[in-house]
């Protein structure tokens, strides 16, 4: 959420113009966008703590919403259905 808040702001400060002007500024607005975060996945992967930071991000990139739009509701992962199908386990 807070990442597509932020592509809105580009977005609307950037996107004026005519076609090329337009062209021009969508290429540095996605720089804007992306680069940064691109910068900082590259120097946590880095580091010796780069696992942890690759989950963070990767966390961060997901979102707790949508991590807990995939689970039953109780925050914890579904186990029980898997593509909507029960699963078999032996007895």
């Amino acid at each position: 959420m807070a990442f597509g808040n932020h592509a809105n702001r580009i977005e609307a400060r950037y996107n004026q113009g005519t076609e090329e002007q337009r062209l021009r500024s969508g290429l540095f607005a996605w720089g804007v966008a992306v680069l940064p975060w691109v910068a900082l996945a590259t120097i946590a992967h880095l580091s010796p703590l780069g696992f942890w930071f690759d989950c963070i991000l990767l966390y961060l990139a997901i979102g707790r919403k949508s991590l807990f739009e995939h689970s039953d509701g109780s925050g914890t992962p579904c186990k029980a259905v898997i593509c909507n199908r029960p699963v078999i386990t032996p007895a």
